[in-house]
């Protein structure tokens, strides 16, 4: 739901604003003569410990525009920064390089990939020293280690899953958006831990699978039914104001001072209460269209769904600017 003239931002790029102050505060010196490494080779660096040392390549790769950029996958660049600064235990840093790996995912539509930096952020966040405990258990994981990542990922589903699944049935009486998208964050996480800690896992079997199809179903219901609703308001406000009507306008010469009224056809227009009901219809349009962005990235799924809503979103909100807009005293 949004204003008049500003176009809306495109359904992929709702969920795509850069950390640009971030990247370039902790962005380190590049040795400009060295040569670019290939994506395979800053890998590897990665993957020997050398994380000081990947950190270079990674930055400078990152910079590349155009056809240079080709060679490397920016959501695979940032999630390889990412596992540095956790490394190097610059935890703001790598929750800023994870949201960066699923905006860019988002971008390139590698929707699978939204996984690991899902699942990382939420362990991240529920680790204290940069090992995540599980309530009741005496031992914990080390989060620092990627080979103890995927049991840490697993006890992390297994505690929140529950306290989640319970929640679901009072999505059924949602009446706005906004428990529907809170409920679909949450359940975006646990998809993500659980593929995480099974990546051979088929969609269909996921545990999370019945609580992503109550989100899909009520978000679904809640915005389609929300569009028709703004849709009719917007055409029947359209229809009266295209009505022909045929009156008189006062007129007065100075010069002769005679005065008479002066036949005049023009449509109808809108009134200034009509007026208020299609800014408010914008504005609506504009929050479902993102509420339809922020539920397919939260559950990497039905992205064509809700891309259509955000399109027939788009749509109404077009219709209601032109007929506030239009100038009325032009009969076509």
């Amino acid at each position: 739901m949004r204003l008049p003239c500003t176009p809306p931002p495109s359904f992929v790029c709702v969920c795509l604003y850069l950390s640009v102050a971030h990247f370039i505060a902790a962005r380190p010196a590049l040795a400009a003569n060295s040569p670019l490494l290939t994506m395979d080779e800053i890998k590897k660096l990665v993957e020997s410990g050398r994380y000081k040392d990947a950190l270079n390549p990674i930055y400078r790769a990152l910079a590349l525009q155009g056809p240079s950029a080709a060679a490397y996958d920016r959501s695979e660049l940032f999630m390889l920064r990412a596992e540095c600064q956790l490394q190097n235990k610059d935890q703001s840093g790598l929750l800023a390089s994870l949201e960066q790996a699923k905006k860019e995912a988002i971008a390139s539509r590698q929707f699978a990939k939204l996984v690991a930096p899902t699942a990382l952020a939420a362990l991240v966040q529920q680790s204290t020293g940069y090992k995540y405990t599980p309530k009741n258990a005496k031992e914990g994981f080390s989060i620092l280690d990627p080979a103890q990542r995927p049991a840490a990922y697993a006890a992390l589903f297994a505690e929140d899953f529950p306290l989640v699944k319970a929640k679901v049935a009072a999505l059924n009486n949602a009446k706005t958006m906004a428990p529907i998208l809170e409920f679909a964050k949450r359940v975006g996480t646990l998809r993500a831990l659980e593929i995480a800690s099974q990546p051979d896992t088929q969609p269909k079997t996921l545990q999370v699978a019945p609580l992503i199809s109550a989100v899909t179903t009520n978000a679904d219901l809640l915005m389609t039914n929300a569009l028709n609703d703004l849709a009719k308001q917007s055409a029947a406000i359209s229809d009266l104001a295209q009505q022909i009507i045929h009156d008189t306008v006062p007129m007065y010469d100075a010069n002769t001072r005679q005065s008479w009224f002066q036949p005049r056809t023009r449509r109808r227009g809108i009134t200034n209460q009509e007026a208020a009901t299609l800014r408010n219809v914008m504005s609506d349009c504009d929050k479902i269209h993102l509420s339809a962005a922020e539920i397919a990235a939260a559950l990497a799924s039905d992205f064509d769904t809700y891309q259509a809503l955000a399109t027939k979103a788009d749509t109404t909100k077009a219709k209601s600017a032109a007929t506030l807009n239009d100038n009325y005293s032009v009969v076509p």
